[in-house]
């Protein structure tokens, strides 16, 4: 699409709307932005667009006034498809597409592009490092380091963007063609956003949905069977699995590739990937590379882990201190305990993403002594899990560490991963994560 002197609508100014907003710039367009948050938490974003020549900003509200005469929208993660301004926009028949579509529009290199409801981040960054081990310069973007639009016109066709794509930028991509797609895993998430669960895993299909046979597709042999089975994937299809027969897949402590014996998790330092599944996953974007072997292990080998994520605290009086803040969802938290094998004291709660907590059963907890529910979701929690594991309900995360520290002994666990969003208490997982981590040090000093 050519954007030059195009009326451009840019909905939503954080900094993945910004990054929109001053590459429609770049490209010649007619830019307009617009807000609810108040001018003075903006200012300085809005500083960095008048420097830039876009002074048509609404902050404060949405107004339909501002769609006059517009003829693209360009929407903001998390920015909800009844948006007061997204439904006009449709009604009107604007196009409305997401920063990551604009981004890959202009954007020459081959794309690999990561979904799913776990594991993205972690998948999406040794991805980045085994391409730059195999000597490509490569941009890691999209909702890990920076947004897609800075580097968009900067990555050229020898390089390599790895996209770390969620849901909510899939809803509103309709012409994204990644060379290789990534479907990590397909569990209940971001029910608050999507009418319901159907239109969730729906939406993380749309990262295939414009494949053709000379690109890849890797999705976890579930997901597949329960989900996409009955729908045209053009691309070349890789299936794995943790659990059934894949065309790479974990059985006992070996992983099986072309129905010959790959590799023991012993080989490989698992131990700060957390999950074989992130392995495998790997693996499989080796093979659709014809990426060696050899650059795969020292990728895993090299592999440091991310913060918030099955991060080891420190170990006080004996009790090991783990911060997965990051663990938005049940399946997240599911991922964590199944990495550890010590009893274990779980802080679970916060913000309630509408899921249904009643799914859980006793195997879910196997190794679980103690579960202390802090934040919002707290009484939600406690009635799903009456019965299941010995409970605590207290009112915020100082508590819920204090408690749990006093119900700890030597040898046991205390296990931050709490299958809800942050927004309760605080501004994201990262400052939930962070925090933890300074009320354990405090207490324990």
């Amino acid at each position: 699409m050519d954007f030059k002197f195009k009326n451009c609508l840019v909905i939503g100014l954080g900094e993945s709307g910004l990054s929109a907003a001053l590459l429609l710039k770049k490209l010649g367009a007619n830019v307009r932005v617009s807000d609810s948050s108040k001018a003075d938490d903006l200012r300085t974003k809005i500083r960095i667009l008048h420097n830039n020549g876009i002074n048509q900003i609404e902050t404060d509200k949405h107004s339909k006034a501002i769609l006059d005469k517009c003829e693209i929208v360009i929407v903001s993660p998390g920015i909800h498809m009844d948006n007061f301004l997204v439904v006009a926009a449709k009604a009107m028949g604007l196009p409305v597409i997401s920063e990551i579509e604009l981004g890959y529009m202009c954007c020459e290199a081959p794309i690999i592009a990561i979904t799913g409801t776990n594991g993205k981040t972690t998948t999406a960054s040794l991805s980045a490092s085994l391409l730059r081990n195999s000597g490509y310069n490569t941009f890691l973007c999209g909702n890990i380091g920076k947004p897609f639009c800075d580097i968009a016109q900067e990555a050229k066709k020898n390089d390599y963007v790895v996209l770390e794509v969620s849901s909510f930028q899939l809803l509103t991509s309709d012409k994204l063609k990644p060379k290789v797609s990534m479907m990590l895993n397909i569990d209940q998430d971001h029910l608050d956003y999507h009418a319901d669960f159907r239109e969730y895993y729906m939406a993380k299909a749309k990262i295939f949905q414009e494949q053709d046979e000379a690109d890849f597709c890797i999705l976890r042999k579930e997901d597949y069977d329960n989900y996409f089975n009955g729908m045209k994937i053009e691309a070349q299809l890789a299936v794995v699995s943790q659990e059934v027969t894949a065309d790479i897949y974990l059985k006992g402590q070996d992983i099986i590739k072309n129905n010959k014996k790959f590799c023991k998790l012993s080989e490989i330092n698992i131990a700060n990937i957390k999950v074989a599944e992130n392995f495998i996953f790997l693996a499989a974007l080796a093979r659709c590379l014809n990426i060696s072997d050899d650059i795969l292990f020292k990728t895993v080998r090299d592999f440091k882990g991310l913060a918030h994520r099955i991060e080891k605290v420190g170990i006080y009086n004996g009790v090991l201190y783990v911060n997965d803040s990051k663990a938005t969802n049940v399946s997240a938290t599911r991922q964590a305990l199944k990495a550890i094998a010590e009893p274990t004291i779980l802080l679970a709660g916060g913000f309630d993403k509408k899921t249904d907590f009643k799914t859980l059963t006793p195997d879910f907890f196997k190794n679980v002594k103690l579960i202390v529910l802090a934040g919002e979701a707290r009484h939600k929690l406690r009635e799903a899990l009456e019965g299941i594991k010995p409970l605590k309900v207290v009112e915020s995360l100082r508590e819920a560490v204090i408690y749990a520290r006093s119900q700890a002994v030597k040898g046991d666990v205390i296990l931050l991963s709490p299958m809800c969003a942050s927004f309760d208490e605080f501004s994201s997982y990262k400052e939930r994560g962070e925090t933890f981590i300074k009320i354990v040090k405090e207490i324990n000093s």
